[in-house]
């Protein structure tokens, strides 16, 4: 409907799964089994969630280093998908080398000197707490939510849980939630850093009407050259 308009579409945001998928559409994943999902969450409630990763490590190595160990939703994918068809859930996404991008496509990547990445991701950290972070969390387990629901058992919450659960101080669980960051932040980047398709834009060099400019011309060009 965008298109039809003669507009551009524009895609912000997202993992490198994310970008992934809407670059290349995954092929011929099949549809979600409910009794896998019934049994994975079960293993989760018996054993934890630390055990179902490291499984997911054993059958799918490449795809657990991309993702956080602790992400419930999608650790219990990938395993059901591999229980239906007997293939790791990474065969079914193209060799993050060989990623071929629609020619009607144009990527960009913003980036910043690393310190000063970090240095911000600690001012948010400590920003969400000033803005009631703690009391978003407590509204959403007392609607019943706990660790095991997706969403939760991710960076920020789980250490804003445990310390609602008085298994850590409240200094911890903000340096933890920095560090985890932090963590994701430079995992992230070096996937990111792969592909060599993404027109990169350094923050740190570039000012924002700079950068809005390099976007418009490359787009200019890409709808010159077709």
């Amino acid at each position: 409907d965008i298109r039809s308009r003669g507009k551009n579409v524009l895609y912000v945001g997202g993992s490198t799964l994310h970008v992934q998928t809407v670059i290349q559409p995954l092929d011929d994943v099949p549809e979600a089994n409910d009794d896998n999902i019934a049994k994975l969450e079960q293993q989760i409630q018996d054993k934890g969630i630390k055990k179902l990763y490291e499984k997911l490590q054993e059958v799918d190595p490449d795809y657990a280093q991309k993702m956080d160990g602790m992400n419930t939703q999608r650790i219990v994918r990938a395993l059901d998908v591999w229980m239906q068809t007997g293939r790791p859930f990474s065969s079914f996404h193209s060799d993050d080398d060989t990623i071929s991008v629609p020619d009607d496509m144009v990527v960009f990547g913003l980036h910043r000197d690393r310190q000063k990445l970090y240095d911000r991701i600690n001012r948010r950290v400590d920003q969400m707490f000033e803005k009631g972070f703690l009391d978003e969390v407590r509204t959403i387990l007392d609607m019943g939510y706990t660790l095991e629901d997706p969403g939760l058992n991710t960076v920020g919450y789980k250490e804003a849980i445990a310390y609602l659960n008085d298994n850590l101080s409240r200094e911890r669980m903000i340096k933890d939630m920095k560090t985890q960051t932090r963590r994701y932040a430079k995992r992230q980047l070096s996937w990111f850093r792969r592909w060599d398709f993404i027109n990169w834009i350094n923050l740190d060099q570039n000012s924002k009407s700079e950068a809005r400019n390099f976007i418009q011309s490359q787009l200019a060009a890409k709808a010159n050259k077709d």
